[in-house]
């Protein structure tokens, strides 16, 4: 059931993402005692994705954005610890960032989405 339910998470979020997103690595690589993330941010859906894994550390941590508009407010939805739900502008995120709690050796997905946004125009194909 579980893989069940990473695959359908994968397929209706994360891959649409993926296609033209741009990737920001926004924590330090994998290493003993410390946390990982990757952001990926696709402007032409204007929507995007913080992955985050907790191998030891703390139990929480800041983490800024980046690539965001500044002036834009982005809805964040986190896959696991829902009660962090809500709307930060994109300056916010990115000068301040946002407090992530995770247990040890557990991981997180942030969901980032400018309702608001206009989609850039895909270039056309040579």
């Amino acid at each position: 059931d579980q893989i069940k339910k990473v695959f359908q998470l994968y397929n209706t979020k994360q891959r649409p993402i993926l296609r033209g997103a741009d990737v920001y690595r926004i924590l330090p690589p994998p290493a003993d005692k410390q946390w990982f993330g990757i952001q990926y941010y696709n402007t032409f859906i204007n929507k995007g994705s913080v992955l985050l894994w907790q191998n030891g550390g703390p139990a929480s941590q800041v983490i800024k954005l980046k690539g965001l508009d500044r002036s834009a407010t982005y809805a964040l939805t986190f896959e696991d610890a829902t009660g962090k739900n809500g709307s930060m502008t994109g300056a916010k995120l990115m000068d301040d960032g946002v407090e992530v709690p995770m247990g040890p050796n557990a991981s997180e997905i942030i969901w980032i989405e400018n309702p608001n946004g206009k989609p850039e125009p895909k270039a056309a194909a040579p």
